[in-house]
């Protein structure tokens, strides 16, 4: 990139919005919708187990590891394979 050319990729994110090389405006819509859902999941998770004191720090340890880590992992896994969704 040092003379002033930038590699050619299939998607990329600007602004705020994910461009495609075909000017596919579905990995937009999917970034945007599974980025509202997540946080709308997490900010539930918080509310119920992890911002209250009368779930156990074990329980909550627990409930993380389950629920968090592992989807965490699956979206790793998606975009290693190379998953469009």
């Amino acid at each position: 990139m040092g003379d002033g050319e930038a590699p050619v990729v299939e998607e990329f994110k600007y602004l705020g919005s994910m461009l495609s090389k075909n000017f596919d405006d579905s990995v937009t819509i999917m970034a945007r919708i599974t980025g509202r859902l997540a946080r709308i999941a997490f900010t539930k998770l918080q509310k119920a187990i992890f911002g209250t004191r009368r779930v156990a720090l074990e329980s909550k340890k627990i409930a993380y590891e389950s629920l968090v880590l592992s989807l965490l992992s699956k979206f790793v896994w998606l975009g290693m394979l190379g998953c469009k969704c």
